[in-house]
């Protein structure tokens, strides 16, 4: 409450535990993909979304705005050559990016993915899920996982970024006859398409 200029707080109230949530049977997830991808591998998926996204806010917890993320989660399954791009900016736009995406599973249809870092952050997702398998002591299945991308991924052009011998692919002129977009760094958070695919998220738009 503001008071001729100057704000007012209330007294701060004393926190008591919290009841836990009441949050029923756990929807499927990752639905679309049953076929390709095993009950296992899908329940990895929503337990990675939930673990990495947990780390992701540790590190945001930790560090600040003018610290490198490059070597918290955050920075884990990010292309390393634009380690030094990684401050509190960026991420806390990859956090948003991961969170969309990790909801995006949860939705009944199939995937689409509005921008390369929402690309990413899937990648990054589909990372940490094979760990919860080892975790798990489960055997991971590279073919389905790889029929999970030809789904998923309308392209895999962005692994590209985590090959350094093939910087600057989007400039040359192999990648302007080929039409490979959005891979510099200025324009991961870029829509592809906001009709096809959507829009991002509100926060990435700033």
């Amino acid at each position: 409450m503001a008071t001729g200029g100057m704000t007012r707080w209330r007294t701060p109230v004393r926190l008591q535990k919290s009841p836990a949530k009441e949050i029923g049977p756990l929807p499927p997830y990752a639905l679309a993909y049953k076929d390709v991808l095993p009950e296992s591998h899908r329940e990895a998926l929503r337990r990675g979304a939930i673990v990495y996204l947990d780390e992701c806010y540790e590190a945001l917890r930790q560090l600040g705005p003018g610290d490198s993320y490059a070597d918290s989660p955050i920075g884990w399954y990010l292309p390393r050559r634009y380690d030094h791009y990684y401050d509190g900016r960026f991420a806390r736009d990859w956090v948003v990016a991961v969170t969309v995406v990790g909801s995006k599973l949860g939705q009944p249809g199939e995937v689409t993915l509005s921008c390369l870092a929402e690309e990413l952050a899937l990648w990054a997702l589909m990372k940490r899920a094979e760990v919860q398998l080892e975790i798990a002591e489960e055997e991971s299945d590279p073919e389905a996982w790889s029929d999970f991308r030809e789904f998923v991924f309308e392209d895999e052009d962005f692994l590209w970024l985590y090959s350094p011998e093939l910087d600057g692919t989007e400039e040359s002129d192999w990648g302007r006859e080929h039409a490979v977009v959005n891979l510099k760094f200025s324009e991961w958070f870029k829509p592809f398409n906001i009709e096809a695919d959507g829009a991002r998220h509100p926060f990435n738009l700033d």
